[in-house]
């Protein structure tokens, strides 16, 4: 099976605050909380592809702030290979036809139930070198 390539950010605004987004009901993950993102199209990085992807999803500009890492996931439907980035929102975010709804919370308050599941491992690395080095954000 494939692996589908994609970048998720988590995003912070200058209180240190997390963004997520609803995913929309109807499409796959319906109403899952997510660290939005999306595919790597062919030649592009990471870094680009997340910055391409929440300036289409989000009308958001960020500046990439740590790599957080790399984790696959399987779901029924297939692979996901999924690079996680902490950047910095640069100006308010946007609800478009691809975000549903979004909200700022504190990382450790993010209910991991209602968190899409290939997401979970991403915020336990990040809410881990946080505890060890402090906040990415001051």
């Amino acid at each position: 099976m494939k692996t589908l390539e994609v970048a998720g950010g988590i995003i912070l605004n200058h209180e240190g605050l997390v963004l997520l987004g609803q995913r929309p009901e109807g499409k796959r993950l319906g109403g899952y909380w997510e660290f939005p993102g999306g595919k790597i199209e062919p030649g592009e990085t990471a870094e680009d592809a997340l910055a391409r992807e929440l300036k289409e999803e989000l009308r958001l500009d960020v500046q990439i702030l740590k790599e957080i890492g790399y984790f696959t996931h399987t779901y029924e439907w297939g692979v996901i290979g999924l690079h996680v980035l902490a950047v910095l929102a640069l100006n308010p975010p946007s609800l478009t036809a691809d975000v549903q709804a979004m909200k700022w919370l504190k990382a450790h308050e993010i209910d991991t139930s209602t968190l899409a599941p290939a997401d979970i491992p991403a915020l336990k690395v990040y809410l881990d070198q946080v505890a060890a080095s402090g906040p990415l954000v001051r």
